[in-house]
């Protein structure tokens, strides 16, 4: 009872919450969207998304130029995006293109880092940890 009176009073925190429970949701959507893709409709939309939020991953370094080069290519897949409202043109962006909705841009930064990161197997990210031993087989 405290807590949603805590949050009834407080604009940002129930914008906060809103916000993540927008998250949460739409992301069921969004992956099973991105399931049903092409390869190809994932390059282009990975493609406009990187091009239109260079920052959207600072940590890690794509080559948006190549990326954005290859849109050329893909001119179907992006008609398509453009259908279904996943992209619109613009002009001030160096492809011509911009993701229309934010929360698709945050969902694909969160699968991105999990397609780019390094996975070790347990036991060698355990042993880098220095915590073998401590845990019984």
């Amino acid at each position: 009872m405290d807590a949603c009176n805590e949050i009834k009073d407080n604009a940002g925190k129930r914008r906060q919450l809103a916000g993540r429970q927008l998250y949460n949701k739409a992301g069921l959507v969004l992956s099973d969207t991105w399931r049903l893709w092409s390869p190809a409709m994932r390059k282009a939309f990975t493609a406009v998304a990187l091009d239109y939020l260079p920052t959207l991953l600072p940590e890690r370094e794509f080559y948006t130029n190549r990326l954005t080069h290859d849109l050329r290519d893909l001119e179907p897949e992006l008609q398509s995006l453009a259908k279904q409202g996943y992209v619109e043109q613009d002009a001030a962006i160096p492809s011509d293109w911009r993701v229309r909705a934010g929360v698709f841009v945050w969902w694909l930064a969160d699968e991105l880092v999990k397609i780019v990161r390094r996975d070790t197997p347990f036991e060698e990210w355990l042993q880098a940890q220095e915590m073998e031993g401590l845990l019984p087989r």
